[in-house]
């Protein structure tokens, strides 16, 4: 359901009690409750404008922008591809691969330095 109010920087904007929102997040803390604290709401339908609930989930800022990136078609630089191979012996490829917006296998294959950066 897309927003038909005022809009800013291509987000809804809400004014409540004097105070500018952005719409998304005040429909979504209206009827989930608080956004987590560190989070960020990604649109899972991919359209800035819609203020469902149902189509927004919280995520951490490293997340939303690995995302971003991938859906631009970016990959992954070298200076990114060297902090995945350092923090891969403490930190389960699973994270690392959410968190850079790549396959878990990919990390696995950096890791074992059996691919390199896709520029």
């Amino acid at each position: 359901m897309p927003w038909t109010g005022a809009v800013s920087h291509g987000y809804g904007n809400r004014k409540v009690g004097g105070v500018n929102h952005r719409a998304h997040r005040y429909a979504f803390e209206q009827a989930v409750g608080p956004i987590p604290p560190g989070m960020e709401l990604h649109h899972t339908c991919g359209e800035r404008l819609c203020v469902n609930p149902a189509h927004m989930q919280p995520i951490t800022k490293a997340e939303h922008t690995a995302l971003h990136r991938r859906l631009a078609g970016l990959r992954l630089t070298d200076a990114e591809v060297a902090e995945i191979r350092q923090r891969a012996t403490t930190t389960s490829y699973t994270a690392l691969a959410r968190e850079f917006g790549v396959t878990r296998q990919y990390i696995g294959q950096l890791a074992r330095r059996q691919w390199r950066a896709r520029t």
